[in-house]
């Protein structure tokens, strides 16, 4: 696994850790860890460049994904597992870059959770399909993590990061019951998408949800065609 080294102290006193990308693993005796997925920032770029310079932006992202894949990756690519950005504002260029970074060996993509949140059309509208069919089509995993497209069902101004980090959970059942209201799924059967820093508490709460209200309400409305899926 990658050592943390301790840098330098914030303004709480606490140290600020870097990732050093040389340490190797603990000892193939003891395989308690067989790949690092590092996570890049995509919420930050995307509202601090792409949004205000889109040439500048796609620069950005394009360097991003290539020092990530060659340098970052390329240094331990056993250990490694490469995630790259994805350009949203785009779901035609964005289902090119990912057929041709599936081609570097590029194994997942970054997206923010629920777009519609940053201002880009919803998971329902056809809008996205260029790009998950692209990702359905080379494999790569769509990776969604908690607060990625900068929403919290935290509603107290003021709380600590604790209240934030307790609702995780939260966030990745919205998430999931968004995207599968979508068809997501069904539209793409064989696509794949991985939830970070959710657990797995909401899943038997969102089953028996849904569940129910395929039996009480959504049969021939405006959920799935097929009440068996």
């Amino acid at each position: 696994m990658s050592k943390l080294i301790p840098t330098e102290k914030d303004k709480t006193g606490r140290f600020c850790y870097a990732y050093d990308k040389n340490n190797k693993f603990p000892s193939k005796k003891k395989p308690l860890i067989r790949g690092v997925l590092n996570r890049p920032v995509g919420l930050l770029l995307y509202r601090r460049i792409i949004r205000r310079d889109q040439e500048l932006g796609r620069a950005a992202l394009r360097a991003w994904n290539d020092w990530h894949l060659e340098e970052w990756v390329g240094a331990a690519p056993d250990r490694f597992i490469p995630l790259q950005l994805v350009w949203v504002n785009d779901p035609v260029i964005a289902a090119a870059d990912i057929r041709a970074n599936a081609e570097r060996g590029c194994k997942a993509v970054s997206f923010p959770e629920n777009p519609v949140d940053l201002g880009l059309p919803p998971m329902i509208d056809p809008h996205w399909d260029p790009l998950l069919a692209a990702c359905e089509e080379t494999g790569t995993v769509i990776c969604l993590h908690n607060g990625s497209s900068a929403w919290s069902a935290a509603r107290s101004p003021g709380a600590p990061l604790e209240l934030y980090t307790s609702l995780f959970p939260v966030n990745a059942l919205v998430t999931a019951a968004d995207w599968l209201w979508a068809k997501v799924p069904t539209r793409f059967p064989d696509i794949r998408i991985a939830f970070s820093e959710g657990g797995i508490s909401w899943v038997p709460m969102l089953i028996d949800r849904i569940t129910y209200v395929l039996d009480h309400s959504a049969v021939g409305a405006h959920g799935w065609d097929d009440p068996h899926v």
